[in-house]
This record gives C-alpha cells, structure tokens and sequence, in this order.
C-alpha cells in the first residue's frame, strides 16, 4: 500500500483530531489545595504562523521578535480549558484582558512552560527549534533589543522575558544602563592599555 491508498483508507477524524494536553501548574495546585490543570490544545497552522507575524516588530531594516506577545497569544490560542478570559475570573484578578490574567496568574516560568507545551502540541519540533536558535544568533548580532537581552542575561543572569515583561519606562532605563555599562567597560580597558 502507498501513501496515497493510506491516505485514502485512514479516518480522517483521527487525523485532523485537535491535540490535546492535561497541563498542571503545580504551584497553583498548592496554593489552591486542589489539582490546577489546564487542559492545552494545538493551534492550527495558519493561525500560529498569525501569531508569530504579530509577535515580529519591523522597524526600518531591523527585525525582532517581541517574546511576551508570542507567548500571550500562543496561551491565548492553546489553553482550551478552563476559559481564563471569563468575566468573572477577569474581574476577580482585576484584570481588563485575559494577558492581563497570566500575568497575573502565572509566573515568568510557567507561562514559558505553558507556552512551550502548546508549540509541542502544534507540531514544533526540535528542527524548527535549531532554525528559531540560529535566527536569534543572527538578531543578537544585529538587533539591538536582542543584544541588550543577551547582555543582561550574560552579565546580569536576567531572563529574556523578564526585560520583555517590563513596562516601556522601564526598558528605555535599563537600556540606557547597559549602553552606560559598556562605555565604561570601554573606558576602562582604554585607560588599562595606557591610552
């Protein structure tokens, strides 16, 4: 039998299946002294290339990648159950979108984790993840947001979304330190070669 026949024979229904996952955010489970498990689901193609378009930032010739929006929108997209963007949770949390409930709800972490598990799901798969790694190695070459989180991880031990879950006031600072940071890097190797 080819391809083909195979195709022809299977049930499509097992095919076309959405996938899904029980995902337990176990320090929630303590905190609320019961199971806290979400049930993910994969996000279809189309629509997860969507959201990696959304979440790239092109300003002039200069691409990023803004890793809390691929992040949000993968749990927004991924986590079938419980609906976290139900009024009353939103309210409870004081929250006005359901980003605003991860975030609050879940730490760095585990909405990385959370967001991983979803990819895994849709069909991400260790390849794509060598190619994802070697644009990166490109954009810390020539993408100054990039270069700043490489720095601040290399140096600082900062995560890369921890500088991407600050505010804008507070980037432009922490920006603005690691520029200060390598003048003087700068300057002092300057005055240790004696010039």
């Amino acid at each position: 039998m080819n391809l083909v026949d195979a195709l022809l024979n299977a049930d499509t229904n097992a095919i076309l299946a959405e996938k899904t996952k029980e995902y337990e955010v176990e320090r929630l489970s303590k905190a609320l002294g019961e199971k806290f498990v979400l049930v993910l689901k994969s996000i279809p193609a189309k629509r997860y290339s969507e959201i990696q378009n959304i979440a790239v930032n092109i300003k002039s010739k200069k691409k990023s990648i803004d890793l809390y929006k691929l992040r949000m929108l993968t749990l927004n997209e991924g986590i079938k159950e419980p609906n976290l963007a139900d009024e009353k949770i939103m309210k409870k949390f004081g929250a006005k979108t359901p980003f605003e409930v991860y975030e609050k709800l879940f730490l760095t972490g585990e909405i990385t984790d959370i967001s991983e598990e979803i990819s895994v799901l849709s069909g991400y798969d260790e390849k794509e993840k060598e190619e994802d790694i070697d644009e990166i190695k490109k954009l810390i070459k020539t993408d100054g947001q990039v270069q700043i989180m490489y720095w601040l991880f290399k140096k600082h031990h900062m995560r890369p979304l921890d500088f991407f879950n600050m505010n804008i006031g507070e980037k432009t600072v922490i920006e603005a330190f690691v520029l200060q940071e390598i003048d003087d890097i700068k300057e002092e190797n300057r005055r240790m070669k004696g010039g």
